[in-house]
């Protein structure tokens, strides 16, 4: 199992000055917005030292963030008894 990954930097200026938390964050990532939406809800991301609460929260540019995308959970394949006719 690897450990988590942090992704840091601040909020660029194109992205920033009152545009959504979500879509500033996944230009700033290279996540998807989904993807920073889930992790906003899960209490993995912050913005000025502080845990986002909405995706839709208004930013200004250059806030610094934080986000901390946990391990990918392993896929378990398993076999299944299927009938064929053949």
């Amino acid at each position: 199992m690897s450990a988590s990954e942090i992704i840091t930097g601040t909020i660029p200026a194109s992205s920033g000055s009152g545009g959504r938390l979500d879509k500033a964050l996944a230009e700033a990532s290279g996540l998807s917005r989904a993807r920073v939406q889930a992790l906003i809800e899960e209490g993995r991301v912050e913005v000025a030292g502080r845990i986002a609460a909405s995706a839709s929260a208004k930013l200004a540019a250059d806030t610094p963030f934080r986000i901390t995308v946990p391990p990918a959970a392993e896929a378990a394949a398993a076999p299944e008894d299927i009938p064929l006719t053949i």
